[in-house]
């Protein structure tokens, strides 16, 4: 565990210094070691991104028709070509039976990446190294062999937490294997080493006890105004009593850590609430602040003020005796119009339909000459 870990830090920064090599200098030094293989017709009959993906480039598919079709020395010389100096360079090829002519269309109709179907030699290393580590450290832990400290959950939880966003970061599904078993491990270890024997009754008194006296509690300092209100808070309240009185039955910090996850979410309720009071206050409107608008409108276009009174004038929400109605409510009506927008049964529209006269008027002048049809 610890013991790899001079190991693991000297994974980890060639890993970053691999990134930093520019892919065409990886590409010409690798076609340099091996000019004999650096074409291949087959293999380069595509191009552009993901082409070895695309076609050419599958040791599962390609180098079986090759051998088929052209026989050993050509099958020879495309798998030499894949595995010497397309393998090595950044993009990599294809995992074996994975590419667009295998299974690899069958992932991407799943929406799955091309890009997690392809490994390079680099991205094949570290990620068989991490998962033979993450492989030792959960066969530990499903052995009783590593309990849970700090320095394990770094290795485990940290570990594992890295590996994948290294993996999701370069779509290598082997380091992604790596990070899962660790976090796994890491499970594993916390469950074997926080796991108690814990008495029935006195987990259920417990949460019974619990949930007694936090609804009761409830019930008598509630300031719900009615009595649904405060059977529905006490029933709330007597979950959550519940839940701590019995997770203080298995441990004590269990209950106290329930406690203060509970109390932070209080407090962010109250805190949000107090934002949207001032968000309301913010885009409220009232007498004053129109009036204020209206002022400040005026100031900058002295014009303004006589269109405005030269337009209509709106009363909105006017609650007066003489204009309330039996159903509350508000009229709005305009001053220099004589119709009204309420609810009552008032016409404004005439809705009746009107249709053309369906008497035997005539509508066109038939006389109307138009062409000669005449023999002249």
């Amino acid at each position: 565990m610890i013991d790899h870990l001079p190991l693991k830090i000297s994974v980890l920064t060639g890993n970053v210094a691999y990134g930093f090599i520019p892919a065409e200098t990886l590409r010409h030094n690798v076609d340099k070691l091996f000019p004999y293989l650096s074409k291949c017709e087959i293999a380069d009959s595509a191009s552009g991104y993901l082409h070895r993906w695309r076609e050419g480039h599958d040791l599962l598919v390609d180098i079986p028709s090759t051998l088929a079709d052209k026989g050993f020395g050509e099958a020879t010389h495309h798998a030499g070509h894949i595995l010497f100096t397309d393998f090595p360079t950044k993009a990599g090829i294809p995992i074996p039976g994975f590419s667009q002519s295998g299974l690899g269309e069958i992932l991407k109709n799943f929406n799955i990446s091309p890009g997690w179907m392809n490994l390079s030699l680099f991205d094949t290393g570290i990620g068989f190294f991490c998962v033979a580590e993450g492989c030792g450290d959960l066969y530990s832990a499903i052995a009783g062999n590593l309990e849970m400290s700090f320095e394990t959950f770094v290795d485990t939880f940290g570990e594992g937490a890295l590996e994948i966003a290294l993996a999701v970061s370069a779509q290598n599904p082997i380091l992604l294997a790596g990070g899962i078993e660790n976090i796994i491990a890491g499970l594993v270890s916390a469950w074997k080493t926080y796991t108690y024997y814990v008495d029935p009754v006195d987990f259920f008194g417990g949460a019974a006890g619990g949930a007694i006296v936090g609804g009761l509690l409830t019930l008598l300092f509630s300031k719900e105004p009615t009595l649904q209100g405060k059977m529905i808070q006490s029933l709330k309240n007597a979950s959550k009593s519940a839940a701590l009185g019995g997770l203080f039955t298995v441990k004590s910090f269990f209950g106290y850590g329930a406690l203060l996850g509970m109390l932070a979410y209080q407090l962010g309720n109250i805190a949000a609430k107090k934002d949207c009071e001032k968000i309301a206050k913010t885009y409220s409107i009232d007498v004053k602040s129109f009036d204020c608008f209206l002022k400040t409108v005026c100031e900058g276009n002295q014009k303004f003020m006589d269109f405005w009174n030269s337009s209509f004038s709106c009363k909105t929400f006017d609650d007066s005796a003489e204009n309330l109605k039996l159903n509350n409510k508000p009229q709005i009506y305009f001053e220099n119009c004589d119709f009204l927008f309420d609810d009552s049964t008032t016409e404004v529209f005439d809705s009746s339909s009107k249709t053309l006269d369906d008497s035997s008027t005539e509508l066109f002048d038939t006389s109307a000459k138009t062409f000669d049809d005449s023999d002249n």
